[in-house]
Protein backbone atom coordinates (compact mmCIF):
# COMPACT_ATOMS: atom_id res chain seq x y z
CA UNK A 1 0.00 0.00 0.00
CA UNK A 2 1.37 3.40 -0.95
CA UNK A 3 1.82 5.98 1.83
CA UNK A 4 -0.82 8.71 2.21
CA UNK A 5 -0.18 12.09 0.58
CA UNK A 6 1.39 15.06 2.31
CA UNK A 7 -0.76 18.19 2.67
CA UNK A 8 0.70 21.45 1.36
CA UNK A 9 -1.47 24.48 2.13
CA UNK A 10 -0.64 27.35 -0.21
CA UNK A 11 -1.55 30.29 2.02
CA UNK A 12 -2.48 33.43 0.09
CA UNK A 13 -2.63 36.55 2.22
CA UNK A 14 -6.00 37.54 3.71
CA UNK A 15 -8.00 34.57 2.46
CA UNK A 16 -8.84 33.08 5.90
CA UNK A 17 -5.59 31.12 5.96
CA UNK A 18 -4.76 31.94 9.58
CA UNK A 19 -8.17 30.63 10.61
CA UNK A 20 -7.45 27.47 8.62
CA UNK A 21 -4.09 27.05 10.39
CA UNK A 22 -5.80 26.89 13.77
CA UNK A 23 -8.46 24.51 12.53
CA UNK A 24 -5.98 22.19 10.81
CA UNK A 25 -3.70 21.99 13.82
CA UNK A 26 -6.64 20.61 15.78
CA UNK A 27 -7.83 18.32 13.01
CA UNK A 28 -4.67 16.86 11.46
CA UNK A 29 -1.94 15.29 13.57
CA UNK A 30 1.47 16.54 12.46
CA UNK A 31 0.37 19.67 10.61
CA UNK A 32 2.60 22.73 10.94
CA UNK A 33 2.92 26.25 9.62
CA UNK A 34 6.24 27.00 7.98
CA UNK A 35 7.75 30.33 7.03
CA UNK A 36 10.96 31.66 5.70
CA UNK A 37 12.08 34.74 7.57
CA UNK A 38 12.88 37.61 5.22
CA UNK A 39 16.62 38.16 4.98
CA UNK A 40 19.11 39.93 2.77
CA UNK A 41 19.30 36.94 0.47
CA UNK A 42 15.57 36.88 -0.23
CA UNK A 43 13.89 40.22 0.50
CA UNK A 44 11.27 39.91 -2.22
CA UNK A 45 7.56 39.84 -1.41
CA UNK A 46 7.30 37.21 -4.14
CA UNK A 47 10.02 34.96 -2.74
CA UNK A 48 9.21 31.26 -2.36
CA UNK A 49 10.50 28.32 -0.35
CA UNK A 50 12.39 25.86 -2.58
CA UNK A 51 12.37 22.13 -2.10
CA UNK A 52 15.76 21.87 -0.39
CA UNK A 53 14.52 24.03 2.52
CA UNK A 54 11.41 21.87 2.88
CA UNK A 55 13.68 18.82 2.86
CA UNK A 56 15.62 20.23 5.82
CA UNK A 57 12.40 20.77 7.75
CA UNK A 58 11.34 17.16 7.15
CA UNK A 59 14.74 15.92 8.29
CA UNK A 60 14.24 17.80 11.56
CA UNK A 61 10.59 16.74 11.95
CA UNK A 62 10.03 13.50 10.01
CA UNK A 63 6.58 12.83 11.49
CA UNK A 64 4.91 15.81 9.79
CA UNK A 65 1.82 15.09 7.71
CA UNK A 66 1.35 18.58 6.32
CA UNK A 67 2.73 22.09 6.10
CA UNK A 68 1.33 25.47 5.14
CA UNK A 69 2.70 28.94 4.53
CA UNK A 70 2.90 32.04 2.36
CA UNK A 71 6.16 31.08 0.60
CA UNK A 72 5.08 27.60 -0.51
CA UNK A 73 4.49 27.10 -4.24
CA UNK A 74 3.05 24.10 -6.08
CA UNK A 75 5.56 24.56 -8.90
CA UNK A 76 8.56 24.39 -6.55
CA UNK A 77 10.49 21.14 -6.54
CA UNK A 78 8.68 19.43 -3.65
CA UNK A 79 8.03 16.08 -5.31
CA UNK A 80 11.58 15.01 -4.55
CA UNK A 81 11.17 15.46 -0.79
CA UNK A 82 7.43 15.07 -0.12
CA UNK A 83 5.42 11.89 -0.46
CA UNK A 84 2.64 12.60 -2.97
CA UNK A 85 2.11 16.31 -2.23
CA UNK A 86 -1.58 17.24 -2.06
CA UNK A 87 -2.06 20.97 -2.60
CA UNK A 88 -4.86 23.09 -1.16
CA UNK A 89 -5.50 26.82 -1.22
CA UNK A 90 -8.18 29.35 -0.35
CA UNK A 91 -9.30 32.21 -2.59
CA UNK A 92 -11.37 35.29 -1.74
CA UNK A 93 -13.25 38.05 -3.55
CA UNK A 94 -10.31 40.05 -4.97
CA UNK A 95 -11.50 43.51 -3.89
CA UNK A 96 -12.24 42.32 -0.36
CA UNK A 97 -8.90 40.54 -0.20
CA UNK A 98 -7.01 43.59 -1.46
CA UNK A 99 -8.62 45.94 1.07
CA UNK A 100 -8.14 43.47 3.91
CA UNK A 101 -4.47 43.16 3.00
CA UNK A 102 -4.15 46.95 2.93
CA UNK A 103 -5.63 47.35 6.41
CA UNK A 104 -3.46 44.51 7.71
CA UNK A 105 -0.31 46.14 6.36
CA UNK A 106 -1.24 49.50 7.82
CA UNK A 107 -2.77 48.55 11.17
CA UNK A 108 -0.96 45.34 12.12
CA UNK A 109 2.42 45.88 10.52
CA UNK A 110 2.54 49.63 10.94
CA UNK A 111 3.26 50.69 7.36
CA UNK A 112 1.89 54.23 6.89
CA UNK A 113 0.24 53.52 3.54
CA UNK A 114 -2.51 55.61 2.07
CA UNK A 115 -4.87 53.59 -0.11
CA UNK A 116 -3.58 55.44 -3.16
CA UNK A 117 0.04 54.61 -2.31
CA UNK A 118 -0.76 50.98 -1.61
CA UNK A 119 -2.71 50.62 -4.82
CA UNK A 120 0.00 52.16 -6.97
CA UNK A 121 2.89 50.32 -5.32
CA UNK A 122 2.19 47.41 -7.66
CA UNK A 123 3.32 44.52 -5.45
CA UNK A 124 -0.07 43.83 -3.90
CA UNK A 125 -2.29 43.54 -6.97
CA UNK A 126 -3.40 40.17 -8.36
CA UNK A 127 -1.73 38.47 -5.40
CA UNK A 128 -3.77 35.28 -5.77
CA UNK A 129 -2.48 34.71 -9.30
CA UNK A 130 1.05 35.62 -8.30
CA UNK A 131 1.05 33.23 -5.36
CA UNK A 132 -0.16 30.37 -7.55
CA UNK A 133 1.90 30.86 -10.71
CA UNK A 134 4.45 33.59 -10.03
CA UNK A 135 2.90 36.17 -12.35
CA UNK A 136 -0.25 38.28 -12.79
CA UNK A 137 -1.85 35.88 -15.25
CA UNK A 138 -5.16 34.15 -14.55
CA UNK A 139 -4.78 31.65 -17.39
CA UNK A 140 -1.37 30.58 -16.13
CA UNK A 141 -2.71 30.32 -12.57
CA UNK A 142 -5.55 28.10 -13.80
CA UNK A 143 -3.03 25.94 -15.65
CA UNK A 144 -1.01 25.49 -12.45
CA UNK A 145 -4.17 24.59 -10.52
CA UNK A 146 -5.07 21.95 -13.09
CA UNK A 147 -1.57 20.56 -13.60
CA UNK A 148 -0.90 20.15 -9.87
CA UNK A 149 -4.51 19.24 -9.02
CA UNK A 150 -4.76 21.98 -6.41
CA UNK A 151 -7.98 21.76 -4.43
CA UNK A 152 -9.48 25.25 -4.10
CA UNK A 153 -11.70 26.49 -1.30
CA UNK A 154 -13.32 29.88 -0.82
CA UNK A 155 -12.97 32.13 2.20
CA UNK A 156 -16.63 33.09 1.77
CA UNK A 157 -17.62 29.40 2.06
CA UNK A 158 -15.10 28.46 4.70
CA UNK A 159 -17.17 25.73 6.39
CA UNK A 160 -17.83 23.86 3.14
CA UNK A 161 -14.23 24.32 1.99
CA UNK A 162 -12.79 23.07 5.29
CA UNK A 163 -15.09 20.05 5.46
CA UNK A 164 -14.31 19.18 1.84
CA UNK A 165 -10.58 19.36 2.57
CA UNK A 166 -10.91 17.09 5.61
CA UNK A 167 -12.99 14.57 3.68
CA UNK A 168 -10.28 14.47 0.99
CA UNK A 169 -7.53 13.98 3.58
CA UNK A 170 -9.53 11.27 5.34
CA UNK A 171 -10.16 9.46 2.06
CA UNK A 172 -6.43 9.61 1.30
CA UNK A 173 -5.68 7.87 4.60
CA UNK A 174 -4.37 10.75 6.72
CA UNK A 175 -5.19 10.82 10.48
CA UNK A 176 -7.98 13.40 10.41
CA UNK A 177 -10.26 14.48 13.26
CA UNK A 178 -13.11 16.95 13.12
CA UNK A 179 -12.64 19.73 15.70
CA UNK A 180 -15.78 20.77 17.59
CA UNK A 181 -15.27 24.40 16.57
CA UNK A 182 -12.73 26.80 15.12
CA UNK A 183 -12.05 30.43 15.86
CA UNK A 184 -11.77 33.13 13.21
CA UNK A 185 -8.29 34.62 13.46
CA UNK A 186 -6.30 37.58 12.19
CA UNK A 187 -9.39 39.64 11.45
CA UNK A 188 -9.64 43.40 11.56
CA UNK A 189 -11.28 44.79 14.67
CA UNK A 190 -14.10 47.15 13.83
CA UNK A 191 -15.60 48.31 10.56
CA UNK A 192 -14.33 50.94 8.18
CA UNK A 193 -15.07 54.47 9.33
CA UNK A 194 -16.76 57.10 7.17
CA UNK A 195 -13.48 58.47 5.80
CA UNK A 196 -12.26 54.99 4.88
CA UNK A 197 -15.51 54.22 3.07
CA UNK A 198 -15.17 57.41 1.05
CA UNK A 199 -11.61 56.44 0.11
CA UNK A 200 -12.68 52.92 -0.85
CA UNK A 201 -15.47 54.28 -3.04
CA UNK A 202 -13.09 56.79 -4.59
CA UNK A 203 -10.53 54.17 -5.56
CA UNK A 204 -12.91 51.26 -6.08
CA UNK A 205 -12.75 51.20 -9.86
CA UNK A 206 -8.96 51.35 -9.87
CA UNK A 207 -8.80 48.56 -7.29
CA UNK A 208 -10.99 46.37 -9.50
CA UNK A 209 -8.88 47.16 -12.55
CA UNK A 210 -5.63 46.40 -10.69
CA UNK A 211 -6.99 43.00 -9.62
CA UNK A 212 -8.69 42.03 -12.87
CA UNK A 213 -6.64 38.83 -13.30
CA UNK A 214 -7.49 37.74 -9.76
CA UNK A 215 -11.16 38.35 -10.56
CA UNK A 216 -10.97 36.03 -13.57
CA UNK A 217 -9.31 33.36 -11.43
CA UNK A 218 -11.81 33.81 -8.62
CA UNK A 219 -14.86 33.63 -10.91
CA UNK A 220 -13.48 30.43 -12.44
CA UNK A 221 -12.96 28.91 -8.98
CA UNK A 222 -16.49 29.86 -7.88
CA UNK A 223 -17.95 27.95 -10.83
CA UNK A 224 -16.14 24.79 -9.71
CA UNK A 225 -17.25 24.89 -6.08
CA UNK A 226 -19.66 22.30 -4.67
CA UNK A 227 -22.73 23.77 -3.00
CA UNK A 228 -23.53 20.97 -0.54
CA UNK A 229 -21.74 20.58 2.78
CA UNK A 230 -19.78 17.29 2.84
CA UNK A 231 -20.82 14.77 5.51
CA UNK A 232 -19.25 15.07 8.96
CA UNK A 233 -16.46 12.60 9.51
CA UNK A 234 -17.48 11.78 13.08
CA UNK A 235 -20.75 11.56 14.99
CA UNK A 236 -21.35 14.42 17.39
CA UNK A 237 -20.95 12.12 20.40
CA UNK A 238 -17.24 11.80 19.66
CA UNK A 239 -16.55 15.53 19.65
CA UNK A 240 -16.28 15.81 23.43
CA UNK A 241 -13.14 13.68 23.57
CA UNK A 242 -11.25 15.49 20.81
CA UNK A 243 -9.39 17.78 23.17
CA UNK A 244 -7.91 14.79 24.98
CA UNK A 245 -7.04 13.02 21.73
CA UNK A 246 -5.27 15.88 19.98
CA UNK A 247 -3.11 17.59 22.60
CA UNK A 248 -0.62 19.10 20.13
CA UNK A 249 0.16 22.58 21.42
CA UNK A 250 2.74 23.57 18.85
CA UNK A 251 4.12 27.02 18.11
CA UNK A 252 4.72 28.25 14.60
CA UNK A 253 7.92 27.02 13.02
CA UNK A 254 10.00 29.88 11.64
CA UNK A 255 12.59 28.35 9.36
CA UNK A 256 15.86 29.73 8.07
CA UNK A 257 18.31 27.88 5.86
CA UNK A 258 20.73 27.77 8.78
CA UNK A 259 18.40 27.19 11.74
CA UNK A 260 14.97 26.05 12.90
CA UNK A 261 13.51 27.91 15.85
CA UNK A 262 11.03 26.57 18.38
CA UNK A 263 12.46 23.06 18.10
CA UNK A 264 11.63 22.21 21.69
CA UNK A 265 8.02 23.22 21.16
CA UNK A 266 7.83 21.00 18.09
CA UNK A 267 9.22 17.98 19.88
CA UNK A 268 5.76 16.67 20.72
CA UNK A 269 4.50 16.27 17.16
CA UNK A 270 3.24 12.74 16.71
Amino acid sequence: MSPPPFLVFLHIEKTAGTTLYGALRRALSGYQRIERIADDANPSFDGHLPGNYVQKVLEEFPSLNGIGGHPLRAWSDYSGCLRQPFFFTLLRNPVDRFLSHFFHQRERKGFPWTLKEYLRDGRFSNVMCRRLCGKEDANEAKRIVQNFEIQIGLAENFDISFQRLLVSLRDFGLPVLIPPAYRSRNMRKGLADAHEKVEQDRWGEEIRYANAEDQVLYDWAVEMQPTALPPMLQPASELACLGRRIGNKVTRLRFRPWEARNRKALGGIA
